[in-house]
């Protein structure tokens, strides 16, 4: 039997759509009998044909869920512009609960769910999602580290610069994995219980995540529509839930919600501008930038380091603190001297 969620995370992390559709087009309630969990976006695959097997194969999740989301509000007597907020918020809310509920699924007690493994369950969940993107985060990290040196940083601080860099990104995993069934999640779950079993016995940190998520539970994520683009930009916020819960990790909160702001005040989700911007944010926003340009991605190939440079320049007092920029090059000039 699952055991009972701890209290302090529960309160915000319910799983289960208050609707599901039964068929093509056709919505019913859920019953007070059926367990919790996703089940709403999965059962969207009727949406597109008969064949529901279609949820094993490759395609955009994320637009499905947005799909199944859009039929809830225009029942519900949402205008147009209201569904949009509502459409965004649901996906937003589901993918911060599709992690909670994988991890539940690896407790065999609700006393294992403590801050230590719950934050290296979400390291290994996030190294098995993207072995590229936890390679980049771990890049970001190193960088970031090495900027919050030179800043002169108490070593607490330090300490939540790596982490922050590291998890930052934890928002875009649950939006991975938003269509995920429960069959899915409880694979996933078998995988993560793996991983700490090779904690237990011995194994060092860099052996967890080596198993990787089947690429038919992942959402491919790509050629994103505005909707999508709009839910993709509420990462900062969907990693924020995600970890709030973990007291341990409550001070770099700030940093995985605002590492997208800009120095001039145009970034997101909050439009903070300058100095109000948290100061890890402002280094990973910097650092991760950096590697972003210098490392290849699907859609392009890596920009040299010196056009990335000239980048962080250019963006000086507009994307970027112009201060830590300064500050940052001058890392990168000693690392190539």
């Amino acid at each position: 039997m699952m055991p009972e969620m701890n209290p302090r995370i529960a309160e915000t992390h319910d799983c289960s759509p208050p609707m599901r559709l039964t068929g093509p087009g056709s919505i019913a309630p859920r019953s007070e009998s059926e367990p919790p969990g996703l089940r709403g976006p999965a059962d969207a695959a009727f949406l597109l044909d008969d064949n529901p097997s279609r949820l094993r194969q490759p395609f955009n999740r994320l637009s499905l869920a947005l799909k199944y989301y859009e039929i809830l509000t225009v029942t519900e007597g949402f205008t147009a512009p209201e569904a949009h907020e509502q459409n965004i918020q649901q996906a937003v809310r589901h993918a911060s609960a599709v992690i909670w509920d994988i991890l539940r699924k690896t407790a065999k007690s609700s006393e294992e769910l403590d801050d230590e493994r719950l934050t290296l369950l979400l390291v290994a969940l996030m190294k098995m999602s993207s072995r590229l993107t936890f390679e980049h985060s771990q890049r970001v990290m190193n960088w970031s580290t090495a900027l919050a040196a030179k800043l002169n940083l108490d070593r607490d601080m330090v300490v939540q610069v790596r982490q922050g860099a590291l998890f930052r990104d934890i928002g875009k995993t649950g939006l991975r994995l938003l269509g995920s069934d429960d069959d899915d999640r409880r694979s996933i779950a078998e995988l993560l219980d793996h991983d700490c079993r090779i904690l237990h016995e011995g194994g060092g940190f860099h052996d967890i995540g080596k198993l990787c998520i089947p690429a038919e539970i992942l959402d491919k994520l790509a050629a994103l529509d505005a909707d999508e683009l709009s839910v993709m930009r509420q990462h900062p916020l969907i990693g924020e839930a995600i970890l709030k819960p973990i007291r341990s990790l409550e001070k770099i909160l700030p940093a995985v919600r605002n590492h997208h702001e800009k120095w001039d005040g145009s970034g997101y989700p909050d439009g903070m501008a300058g100095r109000a911007i948290p100061v890890i944010a402002r280094i990973i926003c910097i650092t991760d930038s950096f590697d972003a340009m210098t490392s290849d991605r699907p859609y392009r190939k890596a920009l040299s380091h010196e056009r990335a440079v000239e980048e962080l320049r250019k963006n000086a007092g507009r994307q970027f603190d112009p201060v830590l920029v300064d500050l940052f090059l001058e890392i990168l000039q000693k690392g190539r001297s």
